[in-house]
């Protein structure tokens, strides 16, 4: 599916941010790192008509993660206090 995409390399992105902004509203944009894709910056209003489903994966992938660290018990909890947690997160 990435492959329907535009991809940029990391330098890429980082040295034309607002071209990768801009086109953004348009589909999203891959950025690859080492090859591969690392992330994908989509514009404000797809992610506005997408935010909740958007938020309640993000919510489910951490709890999997958490369920399977207590049920693996091979990870020694990270705790942040560097910045905080956005609302309805922390739960």
């Amino acid at each position: 599916m990435s492959d329907l995409y535009p991809h940029w390399t990391a330098a890429e992105a980082k040295a034309s941010l607002s071209a990768v902004m801009d086109k953004a509203g348009e589909s999203p944009q891959i950025i690859d790192r080492h090859g591969k894709p690392a992330g994908v910056v989509i514009g404000w209003d797809l992610y506005s008509r997408h935010r909740d489903e958007l938020e309640g994966t993000m919510k489910n992938w951490l709890k999997e993660l958490a369920a399977i660290n207590e049920r693996e018990d091979d990870m020694d909890p990270i705790v942040r206090s560097d910045r905080p947690v956005p609302d309805g997160l922390d739960s």
